[in-house]
């Protein structure tokens, strides 16, 4: 039958828009045709479709019923799905719960990913929450997120165009650099067109994958050596288990104000003390009494913590509570590869932010709530999320059917050079790690400026680049990590290759290049290719990892920090390399 598809207004750039193609060819088994919107109309029989506004492209393409099922679940990019009425089609059956409509004989469905994004734009109001619930609520759902999907679409560099990336627990955590919903979903539905597939992402981060895979239906297997990126991809991932009214509960228990005197902890329960390396050069903005009043917060709420009885009840405050030390006391490296940084201390309380994070998430989860009574989301699969080194995967050879993930920065251009040292205060607030453990560890992590080389062979790109650096006083101690990088991540690769299953896919995206700035005049010295860095170790027989390199899909992303280094103007360009497991058997 024939189908009509429209991709999302506010969708940012011709990037975007590739990527919208790809993963309808992928799900869909063929192109999409762009028509005009009067083309549309009348290959459904009808003067015009509805709700096609200015600004909307429409598509056509066949589909079956179990195609336009599979379509609405899953998309990332489109919002709107029209078919023309017909004896075959059940519209309750295809719709993703309540938001579908029929007028003039034409049934409109919206996308999940789309009914997920108005929650967010309609900042979880209970007008939005109310349409979830109602029967045919696609007229009341649009109503509700048309205007700010509008605003978003004339200004795409405000508050209101970011707020789509913050639907459901996306927002659950401060985490910098992570993946946008949309990216991971179509990544996902490019490398996995099975619904049954089992998704992989070894550098999980702050779990955006695993959400994603999870309200699709899918299962996803998540791992990081940072065990707070892990504590937080496991803690987001909780919708198709939580029990929201006794976490509402237990919120509407906490006092509106920490107590100045911390009760007498139970069995357990230690006093929290801010990681020492935060107090060895004096910070000014770090007096005595304001690391008092942090410590003691954290214990109170830490005492609070221990008083929870349900599970994921408790998770979600730890959850918060990280957050709240993550917002309060906020590291910045210098990017100069000697251990600088700023340390940034936030004005609000530990306690208020911990308790302001509480409500925001109820509103969330309320919207959860409405979402699960109104069918939104029929079913969520299963997320596994473990601590584990990239290159030491606990996986079965080929037990996965593709790979979504994102590496850590490269050391040499990045700021962000101590990966665990800059969340040692959450760290040891939930008891993941002690501060000499995150000391130990730091090594052990990609990207981090501490790694030493074993001095196997590289790329020659990558060699020359380490040479480049050597002689230079400001980039001498970013040599070694760089070359100690692409190291690592050529046993990650190889890890990959080996537990995913032949002919899968992974999407691995990075930096599609890295520039060197002449630091006074801010000149630009040198231009690193990453992409034909990486491409050439994961494809070249040198290097003995073996995957063909399917397709490199470029993504410029609009920066929001313009008070940062010279290169934080204008956009950033990543670039997604798109590896294919070849279709004979593994190679160990």
């Amino acid at each position: 039958m024939l189908a009509v598809l429209t991709y999302k207004r506010d969708v940012e750039s011709n990037d975007d828009q590739h990527l919208a193609l790809l993963e309808a060819q992928s799900l869909i088994g063929q192109p999409l045709r762009e028509i005009s919107p009067g083309e549309a109309g009348r290959s459904l029989n009808v003067p015009q479709l509805p709700w096609l506004i200015e600004g909307h492209r429409t598509f056509v393409t066949e589909v079956t019923v179990d195609i336009a099922k599979t379509i609405l679940r899953r998309f990332a990019f489109w919002d709107l799905l029209f078919l023309r009425e017909a004896n075959e089609i059940d519209p309750e059956a295809l719709a993703v719960g309540n938001a579908w409509a029929e007028i003039d004989g034409v049934l409109t469905f919206a996308t999940q990913s789309q009914v997920l994004e108005w929650t967010a734009y309609a900042k979880d109001s209970k007008d939005i929450c109310a349409a979830l619930r109602s029967r045919h609520s696609l007229s009341q759902l649009y109503e509700a997120g048309a205007a700010a999907v509008s605003a978003a679409t004339r200004a795409p560099l405000t508050p209101i165009s970011r707020r789509k990336n913050e639907y459901l627990t996306h927002g659950f955590h401060k985490y910098k650099a992570k993946f946008f919903p949309r990216l991971a979903r179509s990544l996902i539905n490019y490398t996995c067109p099975d619904s049954a597939g089992v998704v992989l992402d070894p550098y999980c981060g702050s779990g955006t994958t695993g959400v994603e895979a999870s309200l699709m239906g899918m299962q996803a297997v998540e791992f990081d050596l940072d065990p707070l990126s892990a504590f937080i991809s496991d803690s987001k991932a909780v919708l198709g288990h939580l029990d929201l009214q006794k976490f509402r509960e237990a919120a509407a228990r906490l006092p509106a104000k920490a107590s100045s005197v911390v009760p007498d902890l139970i069995s357990g329960t230690t006093p929290y003390e801010l990681p020492r390396f935060l107090l060895e050069r004096n910070p000014r903005r770090l007096t005595p009494e304001v690391r008092t009043e942090i410590e003691s917060e954290a214990t109170f709420i830490k005492q609070i913590i221990s008083n929870c009885q349900d599970k994921e009840t408790k998770e979600l405050f730890e959850l918060a509570l990280s957050h709240a030390l993550a917002t309060k006391v906020s590291l910045r490296w210098m990017g100069t590869g000697d251990n600088r940084f700023a340390l940034e201390i936030a004005k609000r309380s530990v306690y208020a932010i911990f308790r302001a994070q509480l409500e925001f998430m109820l509103r969330k989860l309320d919207s959860w709530g409405a979402l699960r009574d109104g069918g939104m989301v029929d079913q969520y699969g299963d997320v596994s999320v473990g601590v584990s080194d990239c290159a030491k995967l606990p996986l079965a050879d080929d037990s996965v059917d593709a790979v979504v993930t994102s590496p850590p920065y490269l050391p040499a251009a990045s700021g962000r050079e101590t990966y665990l040292r800059s969340r040692a205060a959450s760290l040891v607030a939930l008891g993941l790690m002690t501060e000499e453990a995150i000391h130990e560890c730091e090594s052990q992590i990609v990207g981090s400026i501490l790694a030493v080389p074993a001095n196997e062979n590289l790329p020659e790109s990558v060699t020359e680049l380490v040479n480049w650096m050597l002689p230079q006083r400001e980039r001498k101690s970013k040599a070694k990590p760089t070359a100690a990088y692409f190291e690592k991540l050529g046993h990650s690769l190889r890890e990959m290759k080996r537990v995913l299953k032949p002919g899968g896919m992974v999407a691995l995206v990075v930096s599609k290049e890295h520039m060197f700035y002449e630091m006074t005049t801010r000149r630009v010295l040198r231009r690193f290719d990453m992409v034909a860095a990486i491409t050439e170790l994961a494809t070249e027989p040198k290097f003995k990892i073996g995957f063909r390199l399917d397709r490199v899909q470029t993504l410029e992303l609009p920066k929001m920090d313009f008070a940062a280094r010279p290169g934080s103007h204008g956009t950033y360009s990543e670039a997604i390399l798109f590896l294919k497991k070849d279709g004979y058997g593994s190679e160990h």
